[in-house]
C-alpha cells in the first residue's frame, strides 16, 4: 500500500484514512500556477536536471514498497525496501547494492512493516558498514492498532549477511508505540536513532545513540515534554562541530501542527527547547503522516523541508538556518496550492551548494514524484522535474547524492488500484474499527538516476526564460478536441487563431467562456477561429461536464500533461494568444479578458489586416 492520506490521531500513533481531493489556487482575478506543477508560484528557473529511464528495482522480489537509499563515502549505492509473499503483510527487507541483489533480512520476532512514512532507514557508517533500523509489527487481540518494535541490524560485508537484530528502545516492553523513526551516522562513528514514542501517554520525540556499531544502545532520551504529532516521521542530522539536530511535527494548543527543530551539543544527552521553523498555524485534529526532512551541509547551514496542509498555502516548503537552528529564514514555497494531499518530502545536500528536494506532489489527484534543485545553497530553486509516469500513483520518494549525480527511489502502483485501496481502509474514528498490518500489495520500487546540472547552467537558464511574446514564432501544437477533431496551431497556412489556455478550477477561466463564445460567433465569418485548451490534470470528465453545460461554438481540447503551457511558456491561467496567419504571436494576455473584451476584438482586427 503506498497511498496514505489523512489520518486520525490515537494513543498508539497509528492512523485511519480520510480521502481529500486536490485543488489548485485562484488568486487576484486569475490563477497562477507553476507550469509543471500546478502550484502558486513560478519556479526561479527551468529545471536543468536530466534523468535516465525509471527502473523497477523491486522486480527481483516480485513486489516492493517503502524504499530507502544510502550512499557510502567511497561511492557504493544501496537501496532497501520491504517485500512480502503474494504482496501480503509478512514483510522482509530486500537489499540491492550497486545494482545487484545483495541479501534479504527477516526478523524472528515478527513481520517488518511496509509503511511508507516509516520505511526501513538505511545508512552507511564511516567504516563502510551498512546499518538499518526498521519496525516489526504485531497484531494483538483486543488492540485496535498493531504494536511496533523498533529494531536495528548491521552488515559488515556489503549487505551479504546481517548481525542478529536488536531492539533500540528500553521501555518495559519490546512492542509498544515506537515508530516513525530516523537513523543517522555521525562523522565520529556514532549512530543515532530518533522516533516517536507513546510510553508516557501522548506521543513524544525520543533519541538514543550507539557508540559500538549498534551492538548496544544508551538509555532513551525524551527530547521534549511537548506532544508530537504521533504519525509524522522524525529526521536527524549532525553538523561538523558535532551538534545533533532532530526535527518533528509538534502539536501546539488549539491543535496547531507545525514543524520544530531541537538541538543538542552533548551528543543527545540533553536538549534545548524546540524551535518552530515557521508559524504555519495549521489547525488539524488528526495526523497527516507527513514529517519533515533535515540536512546539515559542510558550511554548517541547517536545511529543512516540510509539508503543511493549511488551506490557502498547502504544500511543500523549504527553509534554512545560518545560526545552528536558533532561527530560520523566510520559507521558500517549493510546491504550494490552495489545497494539497499530504506530501512526503526528502532533502539531500552535496559537499558544495547543491540542495535537492524530492516529494510526491499532493496537489494532484493521483500523486507524482517531482524534484527541484538549488545550486546556491537554497537561496533559489530551479524548475520542477517530474520523475514518475502518468497513470501511476507514486509516493514516498527518497534520494541520495551519488558520485555521478543523484538517485531517486519511490513506491509506485496503478492509480486505480491505489484509489481502491485507499477507500477500503477502515474508518478509525469508529471506536470499534480495527487496523490491520499494511500489505505490500502490487507496488513496485522505482529508481531513476540523473544529474542536476550546475550553477552556470541554472543562471543561464534563468536569464533566458521568458513567456512567449508578441512577434515570436508560435510553437507548433497539435491536439484533438473533445469532439474528436484534430486541431493545429502554429506553422504556415493556418488561419488567425485565438488560443485560450484555461482550467475548470479557475473561476476567471469559466467566466470568460461567454466572451470567447461571442468572439467566436462574431469573427467566424472573417476566418478567425477560437480554440480553448484545458490543462486540467487527470480525467477529462470534469472538462466534459463544464463544456456540456455552456455549449461553446468553438472547439475545446484537453491537455492534462500541460504540454501547451510548456510550449508557450504560459505563467498562469487563463492565458490567451492571438496567432496571426504568418504563424507569429500577434497579441497575448495573462489574466481575465472578461474585464476588457473589446481589446481582444481590436487585436483580432489588427491581425486580420496584416
Amino acid at each position: 500500500m503506498i497511498s496514505k492520506p489523512w489520518a486520525a490521531d490515537n494513543a498508539d500513533g497509528r492512523r485511519s484514512f480520510i480521502a481529500r481531493s486536490a485543488f489548485i489556487c485562484v488568486i487576484c482575478g486569475f490563477c497562477l500556477c507553476v507550469i509543471a506543477l500546478g502550484a502558486c508560484s513560478r519556479a526561479d528557473s527551468p529545471s536543468t536536471a536530466r534523468f535516465d529511464t525509471a527502473v523497477a528495482i523491486s522486480r527481483a522480489s516480485s513486489v516492493g514498497t517503502a524504499p530507502m537509499f544510502a550512499v557510502s563515502r567511497d561511492g557504493h549505492e544501496a537501496v532497501v525496501w520491504v517485500s512480502a509473499p503474494n504482496g501480503g503483510a509478512e514483510g522482509s527487507l530486500f537489499l540491492n547494492v550497486d545494482g545487484a541483489q545483495a541479501s534479504t533480512l527477516s526478523d524472528s520476532i515478527g513481520p517488518i512493516e511496509a509503511h511508507g512514512e516509516a520505511p526501513p532507514k538505511l545508512v552507511y557508517g564511516i567504516d563502510g558498514s551498512l546499518n538499518v533500523v526498521y519496525v516489526v509489527g504485531k497484531e494483538v487481540p483486543g488492540k485496535r492498532f498493531p504494536l511496533a518494535a523498533l529494531r536495528f541490524a548491521r552488515s559488515t560485508d556489503g549487505g551479504k549477511t546481517w548481525n542478529a537484530p536488536v531492539t533500540v528502545t528500553d521501555d518495559s516492553s519490546t512492542f509498544g508505540s515506537h515508530n516513525f523513526h530516523a537513523l543517522h551516522a555521525a562523522a565520529d562513528g556514532t549512530l543515532y536513532v530518533a522516533w516517536l514514542d507513546g510510553r508516557h501517554g501522548k506521543s513524544s520525540a525520543y533519541v538514543t545513540r550507539s557508540t559500538d556499531g549498534g551492538r548496544t544502545w544508551e538509555p532513551n532520551v525524551r527530547v521534549s515534554a511537548g506532544e508530537a504529532c504521533p504519525c509524522c516521521r522524525t529526521s536527524l542530522a549532525t553538523g561538523a562541530d558535532g551538534t545533533l539536530y532532530v526535527a518533528w511535527r509538534q502539536v501546539y494548543p488549539g491543535n496547531i501542527r507545525d514543524v520544530v527543530v531541537a538541538r543538542s551539543s552533548d551528543k543527545g544527552a540533553t536538549w534545548g527547547e524546540p524551535v518552530r521553523v515557521h508559524e504555519d498555524h495549521w489547525v488539524f485534529d488528526a495526523c497527516p503522516h507527513a514529517g519533515p526532512s533535515l540536512q546539515v551541509d559542510g558550511a554548517g547551514r541547517v536545511h529543512i523541508a516540510w509539508w503543511t496542509g493549511k488551506e490557502g498555502s498547502a504544500g511543500v516548503f523549504y527553509a534554512r538556518s545560518e545560526d545552528g537552528a536558533k532561527t530560520f529564514g523566510t520559507p521558500v514555497a517549493l510546491g504550494v496550492a490552495q489545497f494539497s494531499r499530504p506530501a512526503h518530502v526528502q532533502l539531500a545536500v552535496d559537499s558544495g551548494d547543491v540542495v535537492a528536494a524530492v516529494w510526491d506532489d499532493g496537489t494532484l489527484q493521483s500523486p507524482q514524484i517531482v524534484l527541484r534543485a538549488s545550486h546556491d545553497g537554497g537561496k533559489t530553486f530551479g524548475g520542477v522535474e517530474r520523475l514518475s509516469a502518468p497513470g501511476k500513483a507514486a509516493a514516498f520518494p527518497v534520494l541520495g547524492m551519488t558520485r555521478t549525480g543523484v538517485a531517486v527511489a519511490w513506491s509506485e502502483e496503478d492509480s486505480a488500484v491505489a484509489t481502491m485501496r485507499e477507500h477500503s481502509h477502515p474508518n478509525m474514528k469508529d471506536p470499534h474499527a480495527v487496523m490491520k498490518m499494511e500489505p505490500v500489495g502490487d507496488a513496485q520500487v522505482m529508481v531513476r538516476r540523473g544529474t542536476l546540472g550546475n550553477a552556470a547552467t541554472r543562471v543561464a537558464s534563468a536569464t533566458t526564460f521568458r513567456p512567449l511574446g508578441v512577434g515570436d514564432v508560435a510553437p507548433r501544437y497539435e491536439t484533438v478536441s473533445l469532439a474528436g477533431d484534430t486541431i493545429r496551431v502554429g506553422g504556415a497556412a493556418q488561419p488567425v487563431t485565438l488560443v485560450n489556455v484555461w482550467a475548470t478550477w479557475c473561476e476567471s477561466c469559466r467566466e470568460e467562456f461567454a466572451d470567447l463564445d461571442r468572439i467566436s460567433k462574431d469573427y467566424a465569418k472573417r476566418g478567425v477561429r477560437v480554440v480553448a485548451v484545458s490543462v486540467d490534470q487527470g480525467s477529462v470528465a470534469g472538462v466534459q461536464r463544464f463544456v456540456s453545460s455552456v455549449r461553446p461554438s468553438f472547439p475545446v481540447a484537453h491537455d492534462p500533461a500541460g504540454r501547451i503551457q510548456r510550449l508557450y511558456a504560459a505563467v498562469g491561467v487563463p492565458s490567451t494568444y492571438v496567432v496571426g496567419a504568418d504563424g507569429r504571436v500577434a497579441w497575448r494576455l495573462t489574466g481575465n479578458l472578461h474585464a476588457d473584451p473589446d481589446q481582444v476584438r481590436q487585436e483580432l482586427d489588427k491581425a486580420l489586416t496584416r
